[in-house]
């Protein structure tokens, strides 16, 4: 059978246990982040799959949810301060740059348990502190501004999707699923 995987390559640079790997489209690189408090850009120089460490990024806390951003870059979430990173790929010098740090103001209290990107391009997260959070992000200024918060029940909220119609699916410690549709 052609559709049987098979192990291609093994990346290690971690130094503990990797929470989330992303694909950018924009280049094909690989974000992986970790609890050891980084996140490893993997470059395939060949386009051969092989991949191969190119930049190490310290995240500051363990890394907890990693999702693309923007056509070149990503955002992650971190355990410990509860921050929202933005990276974005820096074209002249080939690196992944930070462009913003969500306010401790605007932060989730509590770890992040995932951040995806919505199809209008705002991001949404998700926390133990039973919150979601979505906020937008002014590519021009480099700010982040939250829009919602939604509370669901002071349970965990453990993930969150996005509906093909646009509704937001979440689950959690409360044993359900909860949909939001948009005013």
């Amino acid at each position: 059978l052609e559709n049987i995987f098979g192990i291609k390559q093994v990346l290690n640079e971690h130094d503990n246990e990797v929470c989330e790997a992303i694909q950018i489209k924009f280049n094909n690189d690989i974000i992986s982040g970790s609890k050891d408090m980084t996140l490893v850009v993997w470059k395939d120089h060949m386009n051969c799959l092989g991949y191969e460490s190119e930049q190490i990024i310290s995240a500051g806390d363990e890394v907890s949810a990693v999702c693309p951003f923007g056509t070149k870059g990503f955002a992650f979430g971190t355990n410990g301060s509860y921050q929202i990173k933005i990276f974005e790929l820096n074209l002249e010098e080939g690196q992944y740059e930070n462009v913003y740090v969500l306010g401790e103001e605007f932060c989730h209290a509590k770890a992040i348990n995932e951040i995806i990107l919505l199809r209008d391009n705002r991001l949404a997260s998700c926390s133990y502190d039973s919150y979601v959070k979505i906020f937008s992000f002014n590519d021009l200024t480099k700010e982040l501004r939250e829009d919602q918060e939604l509370e669901e029940q002071d349970l965990s909220v453990n993930s969150i999707a996005e509906t093909g119609k646009g509704k937001l699916i979440t689950g959690g410690h409360g044993k359900h699923l909860i949909i939001y549709k948009r005013a």
